[in-house]
């Protein structure tokens, strides 16, 4: 991040931080006794220098930089997916004004340009995982952080203090599938609730034995394009995932003892051309 861009981010940061202190996301008691906490889920894809990329989906490096140092300033905390199970669970302390940071593909950026930001801010962030990119990295003949993808090697050798896995599906990264017409997750039209969970269960324990591979393990699902339907969450609950990720965009609100809430987990996407101040105050404001 040059100086001038880190001048002004910090400038911006000082004057709103004030302001964004008193809309901090509340923890609360509901109805039923149990407490409760509120949640931003912030969805980034692709973090690049060039401009070409710039868009809905790829924000810049300053862009991100800044992000981490606006979340700083305005004192929340990035937290593991992880954690917010064990809240769940057991009731185990979150830091204050927990936040999480999602990025989704695994993009080899993610290795080259976001691992590097997050260990010099101490943040903590998801990646989500497809897992035929990852065994095509495997035989990539390029290194470039714009277009190649991670492979299960190098997630392998990710920090788990910074990173941890999310399943981002095996072979179902597609808008529109060659053969079978299915966009991500979602279930066909005509397919049987028994051919529906076959196709769910193949490709999540394919993955499952891979990341094993590496020695990783994950509990947490981010459906591809936020395309799933009325039954995923139970299916993947009954293969032993805990948390399901959607495209909605929103705040959660996650309950003690309620593991419901930690299923379609809205998230809200970062795209280019807003400045971290206006798209905090913009999606945290209460």
């Amino acid at each position: 991040m040059g100086r001038k861009s880190i001048l002004s981010c910090l400038a911006a940061v000082g004057i709103i931080a004030g302001i964004l202190a008193k809309v901090m996301l509340p923890v609360a008691v509901t109805s039923s006794g149990k407490e409760s906490i509120e949640v931003a889920v912030i969805m980034y894809h692709h973090v690049t220098e060039d401009s070409y990329y710039f868009g809905r989906d790829s924000i810049s490096i300053d862009e991100l930089e800044c992000d981490l140092q606006t979340l700083k300033a305005m004192g929340y905390n990035t937290v593991h997916l992880s954690q917010l199970y064990d809240y769940v669970d057991s009731s185990s302390a979150l830091p204050p004004n927990p936040i999480v940071l999602t990025f989704d593909d695994g993009f080899l950026n993610y290795k080259d340009i976001v691992v590097p930001l997050l260990e010099k801010y101490n943040c903590k962030a998801t990646v989500a995982i497809t897992g035929e990119y990852a065994d095509n990295a495997a035989d990539r003949v390029t290194n470039d952080p714009d277009f190649e993808y991670m492979s299960w090697e190098e997630l392998g050798k990710l920090d788990k203090y910074y990173t941890e896995i999310a399943y981002h599906s095996y072979y179902s990264h597609v808008l529109s599938d060659p053969v079978t017409g299915r966009r991500g997750m979602k279930k066909l039209s005509g397919e049987s609730n028994e051919e529906y969970k076959k196709y769910l269960t193949d490709e999540l324990q394919k993955f499952a034995m891979r990341l094993n591979d590496i020695d990783g393990q994950t509990v947490i699902v981010a459906y591809p394009f936020g395309s799933y339907s009325d039954s995923t969450d139970g299916i993947m609950q009954s293969l032993g995932m805990k948390i399901t990720l959607t495209c909605e965009s929103g705040i959660n609100c996650i309950r003690c003892g309620d593991y419901d809430s930690l299923l379609s987990m809205k998230r809200i996407n970062r795209p280019h051309g807003i400045s971290s101040e206006m798209f905090f105050v913009k999606n945290l404001s209460r």
